[in-house]
């Protein structure tokens, strides 16, 4: 199946290890009331902008991200220490889709990724879908409560890990 761009809003955060995240497919149909918008970023990743996390860290001078043309990937190379890319624009009222994987590598454990949305500019306030080889599929965050952020996981209401292993295509719906 070819792989076509990116659809709709979302802010990557990849850490930790290789993943390659592709956009939705151009032979599924977006629906009918929906507009889509193509996000994904070209060989500069213009229109993209990379933060350290946390926001306060200092951003690693050699970026981790590159961009497959070829394939229509966003690849993370895992060896940059904890940052994310942030899309420039602020969208709403959105559907992802997303296809990854994570990149098989020698030591075969310790996958840790994930894909935020809803953020706002810095990272304080964060929603994440995890992506991690032992723990994916679930949602962790910091969310307003009142006058303060409230850390909240459902870590403990997964039943099943939903990531398959390292080298095959996940999907994600968001």
């Amino acid at each position: 199946m070819k792989r076509a761009a990116i659809s709709t809003s979302i802010i990557f955060l990849l850490l930790l290890t290789g993943i390659a995240m592709v956009p939705r497919s151009e032979t599924q149909a977006a629906p009918r009331t929906s507009k889509w918008i193509n996000i994904m970023p070209g060989p500069s990743l213009a229109h993209w902008t990379r933060i350290a996390l946390p926001p306060t860290r200092p951003l690693p001078e050699q970026s981790q991200w590159s961009v497959d043309t070829a394939n229509h990937t966003i690849v993370c190379a895992g060896n940059g220490g904890h940052d994310w890319l942030r899309y420039g624009k602020e969208l709403q009222n959105f559907m992802f889709h997303v296809e990854w994987r994570l990149t098989k590598h020698e030591a075969g454990k310790g996958y840790n990724s994930g894909i935020f949305v809803r953020n706002d500019r810095n990272a304080t306030i964060w929603y994440q879908a995890q992506v991690g080889d032992a723990s994916g599929g679930y949602w962790f965050g910091n969310n307003p409560a009142g006058k303060e952020l409230k850390r909240f996981s459902m870590r403990s209401q997964m039943t099943v890990n939903r990531v398959k292993p390292a080298g095959e295509w996940n999907t994600y719906d968001i």
